[in-house]
């Protein structure tokens, strides 16, 4: 069978929301073999090629000679009695929304990149040949079943219509990432890894970190700005005012004394009558 070096499609991913069933057309077509060398060993690779590439790959190419067999669904999910691995939220240009992506490979396999480009293929070790001596530039043997790969995204919007639901990377994290999830199963927590944006990153998509250099400044100069200009002021004059109101009290205090005291003693008017009437009497 001869290998097809179209390259993989670019348009926009189809949506794919429910688990897809292969077709028995589609399965155990291990009739296209590869070989391909690497640090001195033979990898012997037999792919599974459906003849249908619609019914099977839903009219995407496949790119063998590059060990490109991705097909690609936005939204999407994983086929039926796959296995989701490597669930991240994707780093999103500015004014983007941000997207989750995750690798669906079938049972017993696992992902591997493409010889050169993008995508990649679900791999399965079926034999491995060692050297029989220590050297380690003796040839080895590898056979390799090679799968086509699901490469599947989807926004936070996209949830609602997609059975099963992916499980929650986290609303605040921007490294989130689960390695691998059977779909349909819960996530335990220890399986779930969150982390921030480092210097480099995207800071400004954190709203801690946008708080921190925006918010928290005009907090520090907005607080002083105001007491200067509104709070001190106002406490001068209300120190004025009781300050004013004390002295008219202290004031009042002492003309009441005074008062009382010339209710007590005789004032010079009276003193000096008493003095004229002795003065006659003598």
């Amino acid at each position: 069978m001869a290998s097809t070096a179209t390259p993989a499609m670019t348009a926009t991913p189809s949506p794919m929301t429910t688990p897809f069933v292969f077709p028995d057309s589609c399965i155990g077509n291990w009739d296209y073999t590869a070989t391909h060398i690497t640090d001195h060993t033979t990898h012997l690779r037999i792919f599974d090629i459906g003849t249908d590439s619609d019914a099977c790959n839903h009219g995407q190419t496949l790119n063998i000679d590059n060990g490109d067999l991705a097909v690609r669904f936005s939204p999407g999910v994983c086929p039926s009695g796959w296995t989701a691995y490597d669930l991240e939220i994707e780093q999103s240009a500015a004014g983007q929304s941000r997207k989750s992506s995750a690798t669906c490979c079938p049972s017993g396999f696992t992902t591997s990149p493409a010889y050169r480009g993008g995508g990649g293929a679900c791999t399965q070790i079926v034999s491995q040949t060692e050297p029989n001596n220590t050297d380690y530039f003796d040839s080895r043997n590898e056979t390799i079943r090679v799968e086509s790969m699901w490469l599947i995204t989807w926004a936070k919007s996209d949830t609602k219509s997609m059975s099963p639901r992916p499980p929650s990377l986290g609303g605040d994290c921007t490294g989130a990432e689960i390695h691998t999830w059977v779909p349909g199963a819960k996530v335990k927590d220890g399986q779930r890894f969150c982390s921030r944006p480092e210097s480099g990153g995207e800071p400004f998509s954190n709203p801690g970190i946008m708080f921190m250099m925006v918010g928290l400044p005009i907090i520090v100069v907005a607080i002083p700005s105001i007491f200067f200009c509104c709070v001190k002021p106002r406490l001068r004059r209300i120190r004025r005012e009781r300050a004013r109101e004390h002295a008219i009290e202290l004031q009042e205090a002492r003309d009441a004394s005074a008062k009382a005291a010339n209710a007590i003693i005789p004032g010079t008017d009276e003193v000096n009558n008493e003095n004229e009437a002795r003065d006659v009497r003598v």
